[in-house]
């Protein structure tokens, strides 16, 4: 248990990142419709800052109303291939024609957890490796993010990393954008009115400057997980991308567009060439599984690893999932005949093992989960904490009375244990920012469609937002009538943020 806390310190510990609302987003008929955290207004409102640019062409004003602090952090969480996985794709003769001639798009296609995202992250880092020659490649990407922050699964975000890609690479590229904001902010000043970019103009600018880009060089445009910005936004981008490839192809260079996405949504791929993940990873499946059981062929003489990988029908996730079943059966000693019937019942869906796993699920499990699915943004093990333990009709008074009568402790390793036996492994930590999320969208969507309700209740999923939104908004309004926050009472709202914001206090 924490040592006792002044209440300035307790109410500095439950802010250890926010002035933001972090629960209570709303939840419709897909993934991504919730507005987070990353709209950025300009006037008098401080805006992230993005190291790294300090050189780029584009005046510091400018390039933070583009810039997002999660712009480039779901490409380094994906996982690197293995080695000897992915190979085949530069061997495949869709891949080979739309490297080399074919002016239409490509698309990766698979199930979910085939393995797109490491896939065309390899495909990104080969291109990348390219001899360098007098035609060197520009290499812009983005990777979609379902269960990020707003800009991370929404095509305004696409298209502000985009624009601050092109201004680092090739500055000349955005000459005529630099005008376009001051513009917009001179006459936001005249009227004393804030402003935001919207999606149709920055898509104009990037369509404009990446023709520019264009006169002087190649272009490779690499794109993960169109579902992940939601059905319409994949069907409009998917149209965006083959008009874009026909309306540039008389400039001197070209320009290359690949993407992956899942089987659904349904997009017009008339003129995109495809490959199907399925059809095409059992090798790589196989050299995964023998490399991680390569121990049982020498051991026992057993199948186990051939069952697994013709088990899993080219979903890269289940083999993974398995192989760590597995290897947790080895540890308790269960023998080769017994682990081979675990492997024979595991179901092949992954909805379906899903569900088998959480099936025990108790209360604590399905409000940590409800939380991890409905807050604003992805909340950080601290912030998970406390939404666990403050409750709306809960008797204390204070945070730190809440602190003491609860059973989450506030070190961090302790809690990343409590939240992944709560979620049953499916869930993991960002090393970048602390936060949790589902360790696969598929996980996050398995829990919104089938696996938020109460054991034994049945409810349509618009009810169960509806329910969550409403504990929710309650757990909001008894936290911020705590005694803590009594003592800051008399500040206006900056100064309020300031004190919660300023040295903050993370138990030990």
């Amino acid at each position: 248990m924490e040592p006792s806390l002044t209440n300035e310190e307790s109410v500095r510990q439950i802010h250890s990142s926010s002035d933001d609302n972090v629960m209570g987003n709303t939840y419709g008929q897909n993934h991504n419709q919730n507005m987070g955290s990353g709209t950025a207004y300009f006037g008098s409102v401080t805006q992230h800052y993005y190291p790294g640019l300090e050189k780029s062409g584009l005046s510091p004003d400018c390039l933070e109303s583009l810039v997002f602090p999660e712009m480039d952090s779901r490409s380094t969480q994906i996982q690197t291939a293995a080695a000897g996985t992915c190979e085949w794709l530069l061997r495949h003769k869709a891949y080979g024609s739309w490297a080399s001639n074919n002016r239409n798009p490509l698309c990766i296609k698979g199930k979910p957890g085939s393995g797109k995202s490491t896939l065309i992250r390899y495909a990104r880092s080969r291109t990348e490796g390219l001899p360098r020659s007098g035609d060197e490649p520009l290499v812009l990407s983005f990777f979609f993010h379902g269960r990020g922050t707003e800009l991370q699964k929404t095509p305004s975000g696409l298209f502000r990393s985009l624009l601050c890609q092109l201004n680092e690479k090739l500055p000349k590229a955005l000459d005529g954008f630099e005008a376009t904001f001051n513009k917009k902010t001179a006459a936001a000043d005249k009227y004393g009115e804030e402003w935001q970019w919207v999606q149709e103009e920055l898509q104009e600018l990037f369509e404009s400057s990446l023709s520019e880009a264009l006169k002087t060089c190649p272009v490779w445009l690499f794109v993960d997980a169109l579902d992940e910005c939601g059905e319409d936004n994949a069907v409009e981008l998917a149209k965006r991308f083959k008009s874009l490839n026909w309306n540039v192809r008389d400039y001197p260079k070209r320009l290359r567009i690949c993407f992956t996405c899942r089987h659904y949504p349904n997009l017009d791929l008339i003129d995109v060439s495809e490959i199907h993940m399925e059809h095409e990873n059992s090798t790589d499946i196989s050299t995964f599984v023998q490399k991680e059981l390569h121990w049982f062929r020498e051991r026992w003489d057993s199948t186990i690893p051939d069952l697994v990988t013709s088990r899993a029908n080219g979903v890269f996730l289940w083999a993974v999932l398995v192989v760590k079943k597995v290897l947790e059966l080895v540890e308790k000693g269960v023998g080769p005949e017994d682990i081979k019937s675990e492997v024979l019942s595991v179901p092949q869906e992954l909805y379906d093992l899903y569900g088998e796993l959480t099936r025990s699920m108790n209360q604590d499990s399905l409000k940590l989960i409800q939380w991890i699915c409905f807050a604003i943004r992805p909340l950080s093990l601290t912030e998970l904490r406390w939404a666990m333990l403050v409750e709306a009709d809960c008797a204390h008074n204070s945070l730190q009375e809440c602190q003491n009568a609860g059973s989450y402790e506030s070190k961090d390793t302790w809690m990343d244990w409590k939240v992944k036996q709560l979620t049953w492994g499916l869930t993991e930590i960002t090393l970048d920012t602390n936060v949790v999320q589902f360790t696969h969208q598929s996980v996050k969507d398995f829990f919104v469609e089938k696996g938020l309700l109460a054991p034994g209740r049945t409810a349509k999923r618009e009810l169960v937002a509806e329910i969550v939104h409403d504990r929710l908004s309650r757990i909001c309004i008894r936290y911020l009538g705590m005694e803590e926050f009594g003592q800051l009472q008399g500040l206006n709202r900056y100064d309020m943020n300031a004190r919660l914001r300023h040295d903050v206090v993370v138990g030990p």
